[in-house]
């Protein structure tokens, strides 16, 4: 038998220089792998992506199922334990948080915070990932967030309800039983009062394996000949800046030092004014004036100067922050820099 490619779907991390993130796997989800055997249909993984194949005589009418669609659920995995720190992503395998990325689910509302976007070439669409929480076949939801009066419904990927529940003064803040074994696994969403507050996966598989990533692609039989061709963009962490400045000289005035960014291509806009200095403690504290994102190259651009000093920098290439350096102070991630003049 020839197969012939239908999807491909490549993926770009902006932390690195030539956006290759070397460490992902891709790997269909075990109810995707039964599909794809049914409907003869071939996975083939790549360093950064994969494509789907397909037997070329196949049609809406000999598609698995009764759907004009067949749809896709891939998982990503990442072998690098720091990828959840410069990437822009709030994973967290504790709490089953992870991420869903693809066409199965209405656009939502745009982030300005671009986080992971899922762009179609021949649409010009671009979809942004939602957080969703892996659950198994049988599982609860708190209701906390419902008021008396409301209704609650869980809805599978065609928008079909699963479950609903009215919501009173008596059963208030309790939960949502579900049960979808029988059903079978992928994206679902809870609707409160019409309104989408919730997206979780049901896989029992991926329960265990704790993927980084879930991508899901419903893809039209009825194209037989085109195809079809999606790119993701996962983007690195924006964090803060946040330079201290130690002086060992005492006759060195902290508060006539300035932190000055000599590239306004590299980073447009950013300035780091300074919000503290402390000549008992011979500190000065800089502080970016808004996030920026993380990168394995450093930016070469940053310089330690003078006020009004015409002369070489007391530092012309000051440290970039680094995944190092990070941590999560008051709802924002920051990158604390030492520097010693």
């Amino acid at each position: 038998m020839s197969y012939k490619k239908w999807i491909t779907v490549s993926l770009e991390h902006s932390y690195f220089a030539d956006g290759n993130c070397r460490k992902l796997r891709f790997e269909p989800t075990g109810d995707c792998r039964e599909r794809m055997r049914r409907g003869k249909q071939f996975f083939y993984p790549l360093p950064n992506g994969f494509i789907i194949f397909k037997d070329p005589d196949l049609t809406k009418e000999n598609l698995p199922g009764t759907a004009a669609n067949c749809f896709f659920d891939i998982a990503v995995y990442s072998a690098d334990p720091l990828f959840g720190r410069y990437s822009n992503l709030e994973i967290d395998y504790r709490q089953g948080r992870v991420y869903y990325i693809g066409n199965t689910l209405e656009p939502g509302p745009g982030n300005s915070e671009k986080r992971l976007t899922l762009s179609n070439r021949q649409e010009g669409l671009e979809l942004e990932a939602v957080p969703v929480l892996l659950k198994p076949g049988q599982f609860v939801i708190p209701l906390d967030g419902a008021a008396p009066g409301g209704t609650a419904r869980l809805l599978d990927k065609n928008n079909a309800v699963v479950r609903e529940l009215q919501v009173n003064d008596k059963n208030n803040g309790a939960s949502l039983s579900v049960d979808v074994s029988r059903k079978g696994a992928g994206i679902y969403s809870l609707e409160i009062n019409g309104i989408i507050t919730g997206h979780f996966y049901v896989d029992d598989g991926l329960v265990n394996t704790r993927p980084a990533m879930i991508i899901g692609i419903a893809a039209n039989g009825e194209e037989k000949d085109a195809v079809q061709r999606y790119d993701i963009l996962a983007a690195s962490r924006a964090v803060t800046w946040e330079y201290h400045v130690f002086a060992y000289e005492n006759r060195r005035k902290l508060d006539n030092l300035e932190i000055r960014n000599n590239n306004e291509k590299i980073l447009p806009g950013v300035s780091f004014p300074p919000v503290r200095s402390d000549e008992e403690q011979k500190e000065a504290v800089f502080v970016s004036n808004r996030p920026i994102p993380l990168s394995e190259r450093p930016v070469q651009s940053i310089e330690l100067i003078e006020k009004g000093s015409s002369g070489s920098p007391l530092v012309s290439h000051l440290p970039n922050a680094g995944i190092d350096t990070l941590h999560y102070k008051e709802g924002k991630w920051i990158s604390r820099i030492n520097v010693y003049i």
